[in-house]
């Protein structure tokens, strides 16, 4: 029982909490995407994912006001572009967003699946560009 508890504890400490405003604003909009990308071919489901897709460029629009973690690891020289890089990136997502928006209010819901598979892409990329990776566990 004591190592079942230890395991659970530890498990449990895996899973950390955002530790910045911007990972949790990123955290609310992630799970909100992918339950909106599952519905979205779901006409039925239109009303909710329409719901999903105004938190997600809530979440987006607030964490333009934000500035990524890793700024602070560029040189001072180079923080002013990176930040104006990852707003502008930010920007170009909300547009997408807002286009999946507007394909799935006119019934165009496989047209929305397609291009949310470009914004997943462009997601990945983007991180790789603005996001800290992972500490890697000894």
């Amino acid at each position: 029982m004591c190592a079942l508890g230890f395991g659970l504890a530890v498990h449990a400490q895996d899973k950390e909490a955002p530790e910045t405003e911007l990972a949790a604003k990123m955290d609310k909009l992630s799970s909100a995407w992918r339950l909106a990308k599952r519905q979205l071919p779901d006409s039925a489901k239109n009303a909710d994912t329409l719901a999903k897709l105004a938190t997600i460029k809530e979440n987006m629009v607030a964490s333009l006001k934000l500035e990524p973690d890793l700024k602070k690891e560029k040189p001072a020289a180079e923080q002013a572009k990176f930040v104006a890089d990852y707003q502008a990136k930010m920007k170009e997502t909300i547009a997408k967003i807002d286009e999946v928006t507007a394909l799935v209010k006119a019934g165009k819901n496989e047209e929305a699946a397609q291009l949310a598979k470009v914004i997943d892409q462009d997601q990945k990329d983007a991180h790789t560009q603005f996001k800290k990776g992972k500490k890697k566990k000894a």
